[in-house]
């Protein structure tokens, strides 16, 4: 029970914090990622045509919130029931991806997200080889990131959006993990 590890918590205030934490909104500014796992069954795997390497057949693909995201997928886990997410993603298939089915998949608000054609949608590939023995290989990991400073006018919209998300959340968690990220001099 989780009241032997915190003694000074009685059962009934651990219950009414726990029936809180529903009604709280929780707004979460970080790096708005994907996580993608790719899962290849290698005793399907052949000689590609046009190289001469082994192709990496995909039989599986899942796809998660990342960065910042995964930290209000947390948030969404724990039970509150409203958890924006502050973040930039690029206008790319990932970027629709991850506003239009991953994030809400976990609860996550994608109505404060930044999306402009200046930028890429961070997502982290992570391809897994299996079927030849018990082991399962991971690959080398693909991402997808910016490796230049936010443009102007895109931190504009993010502090338009950060003030706009200030006004209307009980709590505010920052996680950001990239060099050029969405917590930067401005948004701090």
């Amino acid at each position: 029970m989780l009241t032997a590890t915190l003694p000074f918590i009685t059962e009934q205030r651990l219950e009414e914090l726990l029936g809180a934490i529903a009604s709280a909104r929780v707004g979460v500014v970080g790096d708005a990622a994907m996580d993608v796992y790719w899962d290849a069954d290698m005793t399907l795997s052949r000689l590609a045509r046009e190289n001469p390497h082994y192709i990496l057949p995909v039989v599986g693909e899942r796809t998660s919130p990342g960065g910042g995201g995964n930290l209000a997928a947390s948030v969404a886990g724990i039970g509150v029931q409203d958890v924006p997410l502050l973040g930039v993603v690029g206008d790319d298939w990932r970027g629709r991806e991850l506003a239009g089915r991953v994030l809400p998949r976990f609860g996550i608000s994608a109505e404060y997200l930044v999306s402009t054609s200046e930028r890429v949608t961070t997502a982290y590939c992570k391809p897994t080889r299996r079927g030849l023995t018990d082991v399962v290989y991971e690959d080398p990991h693909i991402y997808f990131e910016n490796h230049t400073p936010m443009p102007p006018a895109v931190e504009a919209a993010v502090l338009d959006r950060l003030e706009s998300l200030l006004a209307s959340v009980d709590a505010l968690v920052v996680a950001d993990y990239l060099d050029y990220g969405v917590v930067i001099p401005s948004v701090r």
